[in-house]
């Protein structure tokens, strides 16, 4: 909450006291990429029913991480200084992204992949910089992302079952926000940005019983998850300006810097 509070009293006077010359929404929409994020610790409490019962898993060391897409849609406002070389911006966009594990059995007879995806209404906040960052619309910009977490879908995949399970969640397996930091280039309206979360948006801290009701056993499966996320998104980012309605002006400027 400090971070959040601090964002604001540095971010919006800045906006408040700058010098503008091109205020202009623009649309985005694209894709998410799981990139090669760290794999789950060991976990003592990770327990799964299989065709013997319950099961201590471990994550499988010999793992590499899945590709998990994901999807991205929204809108930012850009405030652009008046030399054109620098602007501030902010926007609200809609997320899903996704992390995968797989775990076996101590006796490596059962085998399990899970994956986590997550929903989040995400409000960025970067400064852009470039030469004719208007005209071109060719910048790099840095920043962070504020997202608020709203539900979580779990799909496990086990080898001793054909039907794959799938859980959606509201609540109890994941935390309400998280900050993420952001680094990124726009080419005219295709936009790549890297994404990087220092905490993890599962809830370390949830617990469920695995024992009975007379005798409790309570696991903490998130527990041992890995921090330090990374993430690419790859969108059209299309202005709402001028610039765009200059079909002309953009499609030959398209074809030149395509040649």
């Amino acid at each position: 909450m400090k971070k959040i509070i601090y964002f604001f009293i540095v971010f919006i006077p800045t906006i408040l006291n700058a010098q503008w010359e091109f205020n202009y929404f623009v649309l985005k929409a694209g894709a998410n990429h799981h990139l090669l994020s760290p794999q789950p610790e060991p976990n003592n409490s990770f327990f799964l029913n299989t065709l013997e019962g319950e099961q201590r898993l471990i994550p499988d060391s010999a793992f590499i991480p899945d590709y998990v897409p994901g999807f991205q849609v929204g809108f930012d406002f850009h405030f652009d200084f008046q030399n054109d070389k620098a602007g501030i911006v902010v926007g609200a966009q809609y997320l899903n992204q996704g992390i995968s594990a797989k775990y076996t059995s101590l006796n490596n007879q059962y085998h399990l992949l899970q994956t986590h995806r997550i929903n989040s209404l995400s409000i960025p906040a970067f400064v852009k910089l470039g030469r004719e960052i208007f005209d071109q619309q060719f910048y790099i910009f840095l920043g962070a992302r504020f997202n608020v977490n709203f539900g979580l879908q779990t799909v496990e995949k086990v080898d001793w079952i054909a039907q794959t399970k799938s859980n959606y969640s509201t609540e109890d397996f994941f935390v309400s926000n998280n900050i993420g930091y952001l680094i990124g280039i726009n080419f005219l309206v295709f936009n790549f940005e890297f994404n990087f979360y220092p905490q993890t948006f599962l809830n370390k801290e949830y617990t469920y019983n695995v024992g009975s009701s007379n005798d409790k056993f309570m696991a903490c499966p998130y527990s041992t998850q890995p921090d330090n996320l990374m993430f690419l998104q790859t969108s059209l980012y299309v202005p709402i300006s001028k610039w765009t309605t200059s079909k002309s002006y953009f499609i030959n400027n398209i074809v030149r810097r395509l040649k």
